[in-house]
């Protein structure tokens, strides 16, 4: 019984080892590309923009409604990640509100 319980521990071990390698073996989302000079101190980051890959379409203004479940005391998520009521400079909300008025300028319609 004792052996079983280590070959289980080192197998969640390996598992979990090989899911950072295979997190940290990939891109961060942006290219970061740090260039120096031959003997100066000064170093100069170029990042390039990442664009998605997603056809161009115009919805005429049509209103998407996206249904979430209300945020309650035993479940605090309910519509954490697609409205927010305004911008109040916190970084995750204000990122939410950008992202979806990017959306809704590019195809042209209302998330609701």
């Amino acid at each position: 019984m004792k052996s079983r319980r280590i070959v289980c521990a080192l197998l969640i071990i390996c598992q979990g080892i090989i899911c950072l390698a295979a997190c940290g073996s990939g891109g961060t989302g942006a290219e970061v590309t740090t260039l120096a000079a031959d003997t100066a101190e000064t170093t100069e980051a170029v990042v390039t923009e990442l664009k998605p890959d997603l056809p161009e379409a115009d919805y005429n203004g049509y209103e998407f409604n996206i249904v979430v479940r209300k945020a309650s005391g035993t479940d605090p998520w309910g519509n954490f990640e697609m409205a927010v009521e305004e911008i109040n400079g916190e970084v995750l909300n204000d990122s939410i509100a950008e992202r979806n008025r990017l959306v809704e300028e590019a195809y042209n319609i209302s998330i609701v």
